[in-house]
């Protein structure tokens, strides 16, 4: 390693630390795991918290690994991130980027903590517990399978969100929101999702193909560009809406099975 620094809080008698090669396992831990500060020029981590409820807490910038692999996995514990107050400073900083958890445990919360804010150059693979995952990414987000079981995934990104190429991967959750100040998705690579509650908010265009029949649908519009393309598809439902510069049309909307549906934007209906 470049540097690796880390504290516990509570270790027990049988607290260890293993390394091999660039992976690290921590056991006999009852309290919070702060990854301190971790670089590493383009190379792999593999980090393993075996604790049955230690969460492993994130600080801005503690994570650095270049184009190289980062995986975090806490059996129990939520990895968050250990900023409070405010979203955006960046935690981990990385090419391909995988997190864990179980049971109730979070990635990211939507509550007191922020989401765990990254920067990714290749994509982010994650699976939480019905706590759910709540991710933010300063630059382009590229996703892959990403499921939170009964809880809810929120991701967000400063430009885009994209999605991996691949049919066999998908955003899954309970409610799955999608914020990009760009366009999600793109033509013929839309982002795949499987839920009954979806959330879009989107600057220019959007791609999606849910695999669910959804009962809540909401859309909002934040226009950063003049004529956007508004591409869905889910189980049992027509969605024809177009912009065109000056006003959107909303030709037809409808659900065989019903929908709550809303939209909003800053040009006419």
């Amino acid at each position: 390693f470049s540097t690796f620094d880390l504290s516990a809080d509570n270790a027990g008698a049988d607290f260890r630390i293993t390394q091999g090669s660039d992976t690290i396992t921590i056991d006999g831990v009852s309290g919070t795991v702060t990854l301190t500060s971790v670089s590493l020029t383009d190379r792999n981590l593999t980090f393993e918290l075996t604790a049955a409820s230690a969460p492993i807490s994130i600080p801005d910038g503690a994570v650095a690994v270049g184009t190289g692999t980062v995986s975090l996995s806490a059996n129990g514990g939520s990895i968050v991130d250990a900023t409070t107050g405010t979203d955006g400073s960046v935690g981990i900083t990385a090419g391909n980027l995988t997190l864990s958890t179980s049971g109730t445990a979070s990635i990211g919360s939507s509550g007191a903590l922020p989401d765990l804010d990254v920067t990714l150059s290749r994509t982010l693979t994650a699976t939480s517990g019905s706590g759910g995952t709540f991710i933010g990414s300063t630059g382009s987000l590229t996703v892959g399978a990403v499921s939170a079981g009964t809880g809810a995934v929120a991701l967000t990104s400063t430009t885009s969100i994209v999605d991996d190429a691949s049919n066999a991967t998908a955003i899954a959750g309970a409610s799955v929101s999608l914020t990009a100040t760009a366009a999600i998705g793109a033509t013929g690579d839309e982002m795949d999702t499987t839920t009954v509650n979806l959330t879009l908010v989107v600057g220019t265009s959007f791609f999606v193909a849910n695999s669910s029949d959804l009962t809540d649908l909401s859309i909002t519009s934040t226009q950063l560009s003049d004529v956007n393309t508004y591409s869905l598809s889910a189980t049992n439902l027509t969605f024809t809406v177009t912009d065109a510069g000056t006003n959107y049309a909303l030709t037809n909307v409808s659900d065989t099975t019903g929908l709550n549906f809303t939209f909003s934007g800053d040009e006419g209906i």
